[in-house]
């Protein structure tokens, strides 16, 4: 499972390192090369958090984003190319991240999901008061945000208050330190997903069952954007 790691989260102009996600894993246990001291300073930061993060790697756990985006600097008009856009992800890795900041009790909620089977990872995130948790899912880059939607809807089911701003493929996150890291590599895909139906009175989520062929999965899909009116069909 490959993922992309960009060493400066603000420069999105050349291609990220494609690298396997146990490696990134791995590092975010080890804390080394300076990783764990800076994180350190980061948690114990008053006001300047932010500016401390930019300094810490990020990484694109959906997958690789081998695809430059054409886009336009909107301060000078140039045009450049992008691999930090969600068309910039040309092989997914079969994992999507959840993004829980500001939990009331991270020790509670991190044992919470060392068990459950279809987490891939989970780790302090950055700031020291939330979590990164990594869903193993199928790796197919289509039906990504709809098998976010699902676990989303899980998630909000216990009460989680879940950025949702995470369901994009080329969502990034800063690296981060936590040497009780959780990684279970015989985790379970996680196989239900939801299909946003849209209607001309309101929005609905359908959630589908398990064990589809990705010929139905596609065929629902199709059958969703054929019926949503005219400007509302749109990526689900």
């Amino acid at each position: 499972m490959n993922v992309s790691v960009f060493p400066d989260v603000t420069k999105v102009t050349r291609p990220p390192s494609r690298v396997n996600v146990d490696t990134v894993l791995e590092r975010i246990q080890s804390g080394d090369n300076g990783l764990a001291e800076l994180i350190g300073k980061i948690r114990s930061a008053d006001g300047n958090r932010e500016l401390l993060k930019k300094q810490l790697g990020a990484v694109i756990f959906s997958g690789y984003c081998g695809n430059g985006v054409e886009k336009i600097n909107r301060s000078t008009g140039n045009k450049y190319l992008s691999y930090r856009d969600d068309p910039s992800l040309t092989e997914h890795s079969g994992l999507c991240v959840i993004d829980l900041d500001h939990l009331d009790d991270v020790h509670k909620w991190f044992h919470h999901f060392r068990n459950d089977k279809h987490v891939y990872s989970c780790f302090v995130s950055p700031s020291g008061d939330g979590l990164k948790v990594l869903y193993r899912i199928p790796a197919d880059i289509d039906m990504h945000r709809a098998y976010y939607r699902a676990i989303l809807d899980e998630l909000q089911g216990l009460g989680l208050r879940v950025d949702t701003t995470s369901i994009n493929e080329s969502r990034v996150c800063f690296i981060s330190y936590d040497p009780d890291i959780h990684i279970n590599k015989n985790a379970v895909e996680y196989e239900q997903f939801m299909v946003e139906n849209e209607s001309d009175n309101d929005d609905v989520a359908v959630k589908k069952g398990t064990g589809l062929t990705d010929f139905e999965k596609l065929s629902i899909a199709a059958k969703m954007i054929d019926g949503a009116r005219d400007g509302h069909k749109h990526r689900t």
